[in-house]
């Protein structure tokens, strides 16, 4: 069985150390829930991406590893509104839809039975990244990560797969108790250890039962 994360920064896990990320961890507990059973997790995400750009490296990084399962997550990139591009964002929300299609299209193509989706945590309304964006974006940096996570939640119902909602479970945990500032790293966009704690478990579990569908094959072969 082979379980591919396929995503930005938030999966590879900038500011942190590599065994502490979600991902690395999720790993762990996938490989304990395989015992003996074949299985293999690949990280193929890379930091700053776009869905544009992991388009262009999908047949490498995900393609040629024929996943059973795969978890993707973009978009605090797609809605990056940078004065190079005049305060458009990196990548508009039409093209981020259609990319997602494309990415899931490929996923389902070349061997995925499970695909999960999932959105992307809020940023603080007076955070730091807020002030790195264009002066003439269209709304918040924050706002367009809720519009991009609206995308997300869209293109799985219609696509018939899976979503994990980190927003939602954000904004009813972490926000609501008044921690989510601590949840994230000095950049205000990346997150901490207490974050990469809060995406692990939120994830882990719908993970763990991808796995267990995708390893029930070989159960019944054993």
């Amino acid at each position: 069985m082979r379980f591919v994360f396929f995503g930005d920064s938030i999966c590879f896990g900038q500011c942190i150390s590599p065994h502490l990320t979600w991902v690395s961890r999720i790993g762990s507990e996938l490989h304990r829930e395989a015992g003996t059973r074949d299985i293999t997790i690949i990280n193929s995400s890379v930091n700053g991406n776009t869905t544009r750009l992991a388009l262009e490296r999908i047949g490498n990084d995900l393609q040629l590893q024929r996943p059973d399962v795969v978890l993707i997550q973009f978009g605090l990139n797609d809605c990056n509104c940078w004065i190079s591009d005049e305060g458009h964002p990196r990548v508009s929300p039409r093209a981020y839809g259609a990319n997602l299609h494309e990415i899931v299209d490929r996923a389902r193509l070349f061997g995925a039975s499970t695909i999960l989706l999932a959105t992307n945590h809020l940023t603080q309304s007076d955070g730091p990244v807020e002030q790195k964006q264009a002066t003439n974006a269209k709304g918040s940096y924050r706002a367009r990560i809720g519009e991009y996570n609206d995308v997300m939640r869209r293109v799985a119902e219609s696509t018939g797969n899976l979503v994990i909602d980190i927003e939602e479970e954000w904004v009813n945990g972490p926000e609501k108790a008044g921690q989510a500032a601590s949840m994230l790293a000095p950049d205000g966009l990346h997150l901490s250890l207490q974050g990469h704690d809060f995406y692990f478990g939120v994830i882990k579990p719908m993970c763990l039962n991808a796995a267990r569908q995708a390893l029930q094959p070989q159960r019944l072969a054993s």
